[in-house]
């Protein structure tokens, strides 16, 4: 569908700005690339990609969003707005969600979501938007998102470390994912660097933290599959947190560099665990095998 609108979906980000340019959004104020979909009709504002520092320049944006609108009525927007998609997507019930009014499409990790937020579904005191004041078309538009489910897939060189993975310990998964769930989920646009596209390895990798035989590299697996060269690793970080109105807890993340011109360091997380201190001697034993520091931070009450 974005081949034939004529979005250049696969370019990296410095090669969308770089084609398009920068500019900020006159409703929201956030910068954004805008991308001139001519066969998409009623559109308030171009499919765009959000620009954020934490977004590597290096890879593609996986995520779009516009605005339709033909009149005040948002299921009447979502409706024409999901007639116009039927071509490339096939048909999709729209329905109410909660406070939405929506329609949607999957396909594996990519998916296409069209919302609106009619008065009736809403629920107390609607709270002020001040785009909606600059443009009020906004509030009651047809919010289009779409996720194109792109991973890098693992080079040459990670192939040969994910073939050949070593498991340290396992991690702690949440309770809906699975390996076949990791196929299906679309990456986080700030952890793109680090993310691939997994393969017939992800068996033995899901719900393990380990590295490649030779030790280049850190491998680990629970939404999404990540693979970071021991080089770029700085080290790993426990957050211990007491009970409060939380019932306290621990989580672990791996600190590495990112590779765009004076980016800061990403954190990634890697797993959680529930007491203030479970996670310990995982941190410590993980931090031993890679040569890298181990920091146990400060209690903190878990609000």
């Amino acid at each position: 569908m974005l081949d034939e609108l004529g979005v250049p979906w696969r370019l990296s980000r410095a090669e969308l700005a770089k084609r398009y340019g920068v500019r900020r959004d006159a409703a929201y104020g956030w910068k954004v690339i805008e991308i001139a979909t001519p066969d998409l009709k009623n559109l308030i504002r171009p499919l765009s990609a959000q620009v954020f520092p934490q977004f590597s320049k290096a890879f593609p944006a996986v995520d779009f969003s516009g605005f339709s609108s033909w009149g005040s009525d948002v299921r009447e927007n979502v409706r024409r707005t999901a007639d116009q998609l039927t071509r490339w997507l096939g048909p999709a019930e729209a329905g109410n969600r909660h406070n939405t009014f929506r329609c949607e499409w999957s396909f594996g990790p990519a998916s296409v979501a069209l919302l609106g937020w009619p008065d009736d579904l809403q629920r107390g005191p609607r709270l002020k938007n001040s785009a909606h004041d600059r443009d009020r078309r906004l509030a009651t538009a047809c919010h289009i998102w779409i996720k194109t489910g792109f991973r890098p897939a693992a080079s040459v060189i990670e192939r040969g470390w994910l073939d050949s993975f070593e498991a340290i310990r396992p991690i702690a998964v949440a309770h809906d994912q699975t390996a076949e769930a990791v196929h299906n989920a679309a990456a986080e646009q700030s952890e793109l660097e680090f993310v691939r596209e997994p393969g017939p390895e992800l068996a033995n990798i899901f719900g393990h933290i380990g590295r490649s035989a030779d030790g280049a590299a850190l491998i680990f697996c629970h939404a999404q599959l990540y693979v970071i060269a021991a080089k770029d690793v700085l080290g790993f970080d426990v957050v211990r947190m007491l009970p409060a109105k939380g019932g306290g807890g621990s989580r672990l993340y791996v600190e590495c560099v990112a590779h765009d011109r004076g980016a800061k360091p990403k954190r990634l997380f890697i797993c959680s665990g529930d007491e203030p201190d479970g996670l310990n001697n995982v941190a410590a034993e993980i931090a031993e095998a890679f040569g890298k520091r181990c920091k146990l931070g400060d209690y903190i009450y878990d609000y």
